[in-house]
């Protein structure tokens, strides 16, 4: 009695409290905390790291301490209000079990720290909470089981899984759930600020939301900066307005200088799925790039490509329904259920441009839209802001590089096609060739517009010649019917 301590010997580890008792029949030692609290029953460990010979002390606290001796290992028992502490982490429980290495030729070595019961444990990455945890110093492992919850408030990240690894020396780590469970990654409003949707430009400061990732396993690591997610199998996105499915997803963040976090990027594979409001897309691999809150530049937000191992499985998205292309036919006149307009292309991206989005396509480029069907080189698609109580609507599609349009019983090819949406006009240029089925005409020239809403088509001859997009002179032709 007395706050007595003891050093054992072997394990170099030092015990002290209120009171101990030897026990010599069990060889075993126990010490315990004063009934007001303030002396607490402790022990200090010394950990003797691989390679590097440097030393660590862990303390642990609790109500009592039992140290039995075995022949390998001595075993210490923590009961009760446990609190241990260390260089790099801290942690509280119900119970704690420790066993050291018992060898006075050798340096002192933790084998494994067991904890159970209420686990809150703090570390670089976040607080973290379990039902089980077990530490092993000598490989710099942390394994926590039991409705794991990893919070990282800097990050604005909580991970929710049924097991949790954590290798420090690799600086990665990995979560798994239960059978047929998910593992989720909650993202705070705030940390997705920005980030990129489907529908990205005028969608508001806080970007993504509060956005929700699943998955049936999830692995990490950390380079530098750069922290990378990865996601596997059966993997779902939820947010305020965007819902996104896919075989296999990666996100980098990356360390800001506030100890704080940014989402940098976000790739996903294998049978991609995007719903954004009315919206959708669908790919074999995408990105998504967020974008600062207070960001003005023009951004890209979403790219979705074909994979090279995969050339048929092209992207294609399907975006709001044409009231009318421009050109005058009889479908025109009656009443004709608008359909979405759908896009396919080998590579597909959207930015912003002031408060506009902007869809581009490359590559062997198909459309359908409402009685119409074509096909390009390039097509760009630009949708201003909704207005009040209304859904967003396309203003106008760059049709370019060897365009063909079908609408109703007109077949147009030319090099470049600018429908005004909004204003039911079209301008042709690079040698623009209609032919009306309906009446057998064909008609040519340098430039044709048409007008629905004044039902009128001019058929120009420009003055000088023009230049197409890929620089090639373009010469100019007579209006001729």
């Amino acid at each position: 009695s007395g706050n007595p301590e003891i050093t054992d010997i072997p394990s170099k580890a030092k015990l002290s409290g209120y009171k101990m008792f030897f026990l010599k029949k069990s060889k075993s030692l126990r010490a315990v905390s004063s009934p007001d609290g303030k002396r607490r029953a402790a022990a200090v460990f010394l950990h003797a790291e691989a390679g590097s010979g440097k030393m660590r002390q862990i303390r642990v606290e609790s109500d009592s301490i039992e140290m039995s001796a075995g022949e390998k290992n001595n075993e210490f028992v923590f009961d009760g209000n446990v609190n241990v502490a260390s260089d790099d982490f801290s942690a509280s429980c119900k119970k704690i079990t420790v066993l050291a290495k018992n060898s006075e030729n050798e340096k002192p070595e933790v084998d494994v720290i067991q904890c159970r019961g209420r686990i809150h444990l703090k570390n670089p990455d976040g607080d973290a909470y379990a039902a089980a945890m077990d530490i092993f110093p000598k490989e710099e492992k942390t394994r926590l089981n039991g409705s794991v919850k990893l919070v990282n408030a800097e990050d604005g990240t909580t991970l929710e899984a049924d097991t949790l690894t954590i290798l420090k020396k690799q600086n990665s780590g990995e979560a798994t759930a239960k059978k047929r469970g998910f593992v989720s990654l909650a993202i705070s409003e705030r940390a997705a600020a920005g980030s990129a949707q489907l529908g990205g430009a005028g969608g508001g400061k806080s970007g993504l939301g509060k956005t929700l990732v699943k998955s049936r396993l999830i692995k990490f690591s950390r380079a530098g900066d750069t922290t990378k997610f990865a996601f596997e199998k059966d993997v779902s996105i939820t947010s305020k307005d965007i819902r996104a499915t896919c075989g296999n997803m990666f996100v980098y963040s990356v360390s800001k200088k506030n100890n704080s976090s940014k989402l940098a990027k976000i790739e996903a594979f294998d049978k991609v799925r995007i719903t954004q409001n009315e919206y959708s897309a669908s790919a074999e691999a995408a990105a998504i790039y967020p974008k600062d809150a207070d960001g003005k530049a023009s951004h890209k937000f979403v790219e979705l490509w074909t994979p090279e191992r995969e050339p048929k499985k092209r992207p294609r998205i399907m975006l709001p329904p044409l009231k009318n292309m421009g050109f005058e036919t009889p479908s025109a006149a009656r009443k004709v259920r608008p359909k979405m307009t759908v896009v396919e292309s080998d590579r597909q991206w959207l930015t912003s441009a002031g408060e506009n989005q902007k869809y581009l396509f490359e590559g062997d480029v198909k459309i359908t839209a409402t009685d119409t069907e074509g096909s390009c080189d390039k097509i760009e698609v630009t949708i201003p802001p909704a207005q009040k109580n209304k859904r967003r609507e396309i203003s106008d599609i760059v049709l370019k590089g060897r365009v063909n349009i079908a609408q109703a019983e007109k077949k147009i090819t030319c090099g470049k096609a600018h429908i005004y949406v909004a204003d039911e006009a079209a301008v042709l240029t690079e040698n623009p060739v209609i032919f009306n089925a309906e009446d057998g005409t064909r008609a040519a020239g340098s430039k044709i517009v048409y007008n629905k809403g004044s039902k009128l088509v001019s058929i120009q001859e420009e003055p000088q010649a023009e230049e197409s997009d890929d620089g090639d002179s373009v010469k100019s032709k007579r209006p001729t019917i």
